[in-house]
Order: C-alpha cells, then structure tokens, then sequence
C-alpha cells in the first residue's frame, strides 16, 4: 500500500485515500483527547506514529501520495499548536515533545521524488503521439476530444488546453517532445531543492531554464507548470514545524524565566533552542517580536517579503501577507 493500477500511468496516480484519510483522522482526534486527559506519554507515541505514517507516503511514489503525507504532517503541526494554545502542557512534556519533532524533521528528506513523474510524462506521450517510425510521431485530433470518460482529476490537468491550445498540440513532434520532456525532468529536482526564495532570485538560474524549455513545447508546459506548481510544497511543510518547534522552545522559556525571550538568537544560547530556523521564503531566519503578553513568529511566504505580521495563507493572492505560525488566530 498504497497500490498503483489503471489503463494507463496518470490514471493509476490518482490518489485513493480513503485508508490514509480514515487513520489520519482517529490519529489525529486521539492526539487530542491524550493533550486533553493528561495522557503525556501516550501524546508522545501518537504523534510519532502520525508523522511516521505521514512518511511512508513519501520516497519513490506518484506525486499525489507525497503530497498527501505532506498534508497530514502539516495537519499534525496545526493540531499541536492548538493544543499549545488551548491546553495546560507540563514542562516535561514540552521539552520531549520539542526533542521528538527535532528527530522526526531530522530524519525527513523534505523534497519529492519525481522518479515515477517521468514514467507518467512518458507513457502520456507513449499514448498521444502516434508512432510513424524514427521519432515522426504527431498527435491526432481525436486525441485532444475524446476526453469525456476522464476521471475529475485528470480533466482538470486537460481542460485548460483545449480548445485554445489545440493547435499548438496538434503541431507536435514526438520525438521533440520527448527530448524537451527529459530536459525537463533532468532538472526538475535542482529546482526542488531550492528554497523558493532561491528558485524566484536565483539570476539565469534553473528557473529561467525551465521557462525556456516549457516555451518550446505545449505538452512540457501543460504537466511543467502542474509539477512547478507543487514544487516548494515541501518547504512549507518544513518551515511550518520549524516554526512550531520554535515556538514549544520560546513557550517552555516563558515557563522557566518568568518572560518571554528577546530573540530566537537567545533561545539557542540559552539552550532552549538548536539553531535560529531559517525562512526558505526569505533570505534570513524566521521573524520573531516579543510583544506585551506574548510574542509573533512568521515567515514571509509566497509573496517574500516581510508585510509586518499579517497573517494570511502562505501570502499566496494579489494582497500578500505572512505566514503566522504563533499566535493562533
């Protein structure tokens, strides 16, 4: 699990979640009731084998597995931040549970695989393209019509397409589609390992590159964008339990100390803390101000820059905004 079948490549990555959802939520809700009774121990297990589970969804599978165990690691984050702000945690318990995610984002490769990818961008072409031999493949108009026993999900990749894109498909090569598709994929894992800061910055860099490829064929450009779109996923994944360790570091020191600490810089040199967790949205740590009866931690999200705290979704949209990962909202 999870098994992988179908008529054809993408159909057998649509992603069947119903097991996943199902343990995701008893998991979830248990992690809940454990803060609530007082059940620290038990707290500690569940959200290990939680975040666990949420990693056998990674590695070597269809992108939309691997985005569903980011998703359930994200959902865990936000469920301990809520129980941080609405539930008395013993000291004990903070700094095991501050260690036990220190350890689990540790052993996580925070990126996604897009080996099986290239198997789904090659059987697309191995289906679209007629084979006349030497690579002089086209694609067939029938093709670009007959899409009307496709499941929601794929439609969605495909409707944008048609009908205004139809010519530039139907003027395809198929053997320079392929080239352009491996060129893609060849570089599609440089661009994942940057933060997204780097990725938008970098100058003549892989992001350009990518641009240039997607431009020179309709096919690369329409799964190109899909996969580019989901790319810095992982880092946000990332920076939010950074974002949540930082914060079960600065809440314990309140504990201890009486006040909440100056700076993140102060919780590593009072031991409260590893390292100053760096913001992959921008290019310095995650932001932290000390206010009058708590304290602000954000990063500066989609849009990279810094907007003073106001809490948005990523800073994803025409207005902007951070993303606020303590105080609960």
């Amino acid at each position: 699990w999870p098994r992988y079948a179908g008529n054809s490549a993408m159909l057998a990555g649509i992603l069947q979640s119903e097991g996943a959802r199902d343990l995701t939520f008893v998991l979830d809700t248990r992690i809940k009731l454990r803060a609530f009774d007082g059940q620290d121990d038990l707290l500690l297990n569940d959200v290990t084998t939680l975040y666990r589970f949420a990693g056998h969804l990674g590695g070597v599978k269809v992108l939309s597995h691997q985005l569903l165990g980011i998703f359930i690691r994200t959902l865990l984050t936000s469920t301990i931040r809520g129980v941080l702000a609405f539930e008395s945690i013993e000291p004990q318990t903070l700094a095991a549970l501050q260690k036990r995610l220190e350890e689990l984002g540790d052993s996580d490769p925070n990126t996604l695989d897009f080996t099986i990818e290239r198997l789904v961008w090659q059987d697309g072409i191995q289906r679209l393209f007629t084979d006349e031999g030497e690579g002089r493949g086209r694609v067939p108009r029938v093709s670009l019509t007959q899409w009307e026993g496709l499941p929601e999900p794929i439609r969605v990749l495909i409707d944008p397409m048609t009908p205004a894109q139809a010519p530039d498909f139907l003027g395809l090569d198929r053997q320079q589609t392929s080239r352009c598709a491996q060129e893609f994929l060849d570089h599609i894992d440089e661009a994942a390992a940057q933060t997204p800061w780097q990725f938008r910055n970098e100058p003549n860099g892989v992001r350009v590159l990518l641009d240039r490829i997607m431009e020179r064929n309709a096919y690369v450009k329409l799964l190109g964008t899909a996969n580019l779109g989901v790319i810095h996923v992982p880092w946000r994944a990332k920076v939010d339990l950074d974002g949540l360790i930082a914060a079960i570091a600065a809440i314990r020191y309140e504990a201890e100390r009486g006040e909440h600490p100056e700076s993140l810089v102060q919780l590593v040199e009072t031991g409260f803390l590893r390292r100053v967790p760096r913001d992959p949205f921008s290019n310095g740590p995650l932001i932290y101000k000390r206010g009058e009866g708590g304290f602000m931690l954000y990063s500066c999200g989609m849009d990279l820059d810094d907007d003073g705290g106001v809490p948005s979704r990523w800073g994803d949209g025409p207005d902007g905004g951070d993303q606020v990962f303590w105080p609960i909202r």
